[in-house]
């Protein structure tokens, strides 16, 4: 963008690339494992000067280093019925790099600060998945459709419910 001044300079969100590569591998129906990686080119900042101060001159003159992380994760189902537990251990930045971040002053450490991470980040969960495979679904809606249509309206049961419904659909 071109300022008052009349210089161009890079906006605070102009980051060039940002790159995402995912994949997974699912050896049998209980083991899922999977990987995700992140790349993203660095944004503009304004540096401070030898005062600690961001003259307006130095907008966007400088650009934080090229971040990335690696996550890996673990998945495992356990069948139980109608419905699948999900157990899953999911480690974000597992290499552990600093994300580079725009200079801050630390007043803990009364110096700059160019990096905020917490690091690697584990976590580990529990999902539940009501898994309707597709003849629990035409059997479900078969009943909805018995429920509704066939005592409902006619108070039979003497056809089946979705041959009557296709009867009245050519009736009309």
């Amino acid at each position: 963008f071109s300022g008052l001044d009349g210089v161009l300079r890079p906006s605070s969100f102009d980051q060039r690339w940002i790159i995402n590569f995912g994949g997974g591998y699912i050896p049998n129906s209980r083991w899922e494992f999977s990987a995700k990686f992140r790349l993203a080119t660095g944004r503009p900042y304004t540096p401070f000067d030898a005062n600690f101060n961001k003259p307006a001159e130095l907008y966007n003159s400088q650009r934080i280093g090229v971040n990335h992380s690696l996550d890996l994760r673990v998945d495992r189902r356990w069948n139980v019925g109608k419905m699948y537990l999900i157990t899953y251990v999911d480690i974000q930045n597992i290499y552990n790099r600093p994300f580079n971040d725009i200079p801050r002053w630390n007043s803990y450490k009364q110096e700059l600060d160019g990096t905020s991470s917490i690091g690697i980040l584990p976590s580990i969960g529990l999902s539940a998945d009501f898994n309707f495979r597709p003849p629990d679904c035409i059997d479900m809606v078969r009943r909805i459709i018995y429920f509704f249509v066939l005592e409902r309206t006619t108070g039979t049961a003497e056809q089946d419910p979705l041959d009557q419904i296709e009867s009245r659909w050519r009736a009309v």
